[in-house]
């Protein structure tokens, strides 16, 4: 079940990756006009990234029914008269950046703004190319090594001859090496990768130790996983690299890169998380996490348990879903809610994302959200839904911020997060 989570934590960045050390959105695309007529300006404007043609791209205007959205070439409409709205986004097998068909629904009200930004499909393939990073100097007793250009990576041990599969463009360059006695990585250099390279990486004068600062955790359970994190991020890192391995609840301090090690621009993010089972088979997991420039003694406090019930599949041939939201009083200014449905067999793929604001809901209260049946749209695919008797991942996160949803790694960014996840075999 831990790697059905860790797969939901990759997939959730790889939707939201950004030439950033981010688990945001890149910038959207620049106003592209389009050729329709409107009798009055749109209340909506819907973003695909990556812009790639949509097998469809739908709207709700408040409780109403969905209807299509117009618009081409990655950049959407929809004229909504409440504040209330919802944009549905389709991707089949052949353009869904998973390579399995996608659905993705966002939950808004106008007051967040009038532009949303969706995980749109496939523009064409991808071109990599192989960087191969020749490592020499590893310290005595490196027991692991491993070679990230950007958010790809590849493993082996000693001075290990470490071939990377890099899509073309800029990437950073990172290194670690685990060893026995002390831990050293290489923060290289931006690479614009186009061909085939190799660079030489000599740890023994290129490579920085890891320094320790001081944390304290409150709100571990004993007997449950208790752990603490950190990873780095840099401005072509697309992502955020892990700094050594985790560190048990006993440790009362997390790493980063030292000083002399660091630039302008990196990040820290450190994350404190409590994970165990719950009845049957559903898991939960409780974290909070800081993004910083500096080093810092930190304070994290783990948030209580949150009491969210197992969503459940409608109708499973058109990946209709119905999830309660309990809601619960916030530390943070901002609260937002992501629903997951994934078949295990590499089948259907359906994300929600919701705005505390669209549940307009206080305390105290548990609202449902029950997804739409979008067969009746044009460009509904029976891909899109589940197979019979295909089982389901399911994962439903309630997050607070202190920043936007989309906001980079950047210093100050805080996130609380409750995790509830399972499988399922609908009726």
């Amino acid at each position: 079940m831990r790697n059905k989570l860790c797969q939901l934590g990759i997939l959730m960045l790889a939707a939201c990756g950004s030439n950033s050390h981010s688990d945001a959105p890149p910038d959207a695309p620049p106003d592209i006009a389009i050729d329709m007529a409107l009798d009055s300006p749109p209340s909506v404007t819907i973003r695909l990234d990556p812009p790639g043609e949509p097998a469809l791209v739908a709207f709700q205007d408040g409780d109403g029914a969905w209807q299509v959205a117009p618009g081409s070439n990655g950049v959407y409409y929809a004229r909504v008269g409440s504040n209330r709205y919802a944009v549905a986004v389709a991707c089949s097998a052949t353009t869904s950046i998973y390579g399995i068909p996608y659905i993705q629904e966002s939950y808004q009200t106008l007051d967040a703004g009038s532009t949303v930004t969706v995980v749109g499909c496939t523009t064409s393939a991808t071109e990599y190319s192989n960087v191969t990073v020749e490592l020499s100097g590893a310290p005595t007793g490196t027991y692991a090594t491993r070679a990230w250009l950007g958010d790809a990576s590849t493993s082996g041990t000693g001075n290990a001859s470490l071939t990377v599969s890099a899509a073309h463009g800029k990437s950073d360059v990172f290194v670690s090496a685990l060893a026995t006695n002390e831990d050293v990585v290489y923060r290289g250099p931006t690479i614009d990768v186009q061909g085939d390279q190799t660079i030489s990486v000599d740890l023994a004068t290129a490579g920085h130790h890891l320094e320790s600062h001081g944390i304290n955790v409150s709100g571990f359970v004993p007997n449950h996983q208790n752990t603490i994190l950190a990873r780095y991020g840099t401005t072509y890192s697309h992502g955020l690299w892990p700094l050594g391995p985790t560190s048990p609840v006993a440790d009362t301090s997390y790493r980063t890169i030292e000083a002399s090690g660091r630039q302008p621009g990196d990040i820290t993010d450190v994350e404190a998380y409590d994970f165990h089972n719950l009845d049957g088979n559903v898991g939960d997991k409780r974290s909070t996490r800081v993004a910083f420039a500096d080093p810092v003694e930190l304070s994290l406090a783990i948030p209580a348990e949150w009491p969210a019930p197992v969503p459940s599949v409608v109708e499973a041939a058109t990946l209709q879903t119905r999830t309660t939201l309990p809601v619960t009083p916030a530390t943070l200014e901002r609260v937002d809610y992501t629903v997951s449905f994934r078949s295990t067999t590499d089948g259907a793929l359906l994300e929600l994302y919701v705005d505390a604001r669209w549940l307009g809901a206080a305390p105290g209260s548990a609202p449902t959200i029950t997804t739409p049946d979008l067969s009746h749209l044009p460009g509904w695919l029976p891909e899109m839904g589940l197979r019979p008797g295909e089982s389901l991942d399911w994962f439903v996160y309630r997050n607070e911020r202190n920043m936007p949803p989309g906001t980079p790694a950047v210093d100050g960014r805080r996130i609380i997060s409750n995790v509830h996840y399972g499988t399922q075999t609908p009726p």
